[in-house]
C-alpha cells in the first residue's frame, strides 16, 4: 500500500525542479510519479500519472543514471 507523501515531499521536489533543470527530467519524472500516486485519487491526476510514466519508457536509458 502506498503511503500519502506529506507537503514537505512536494516542497522537496519543487526545488529539486529548480536545481536540476532540463537536465535532470527523469529523476523530476520519478518523483512526479511518486507524489501524484501517493497524494491524490483525481482521475485527472491520475492520467498525469499515466502520461508521465509512458513518457519515461521513451527517454534514453542512460538518464537512469544516479
Amino acid at each position: 500500500m502506498i503511503k500519502k507523501l506529506e507537503i514537505g515531499h512536494i516542497n522537496s521536489f519543487i526545488r529539486t525542479n529548480e536545481i536540476f533543470g532540463s537536465t535532470g527530467r527523469l529523476h523530476k519524472f520519478s518523483l512526479a510519479r511518486m507524489i501524484i500516486y501517493g497524494t491524490f485519487n483525481h482521475k485527472s491526476v491520475l492520467r498525469i500519472f499515466c502520461t508521465m510514466n509512458t513518457m519515461n519508457k521513451y527517454l534514453p536509458q542512460n538518464d537512469f543514471i544516479n
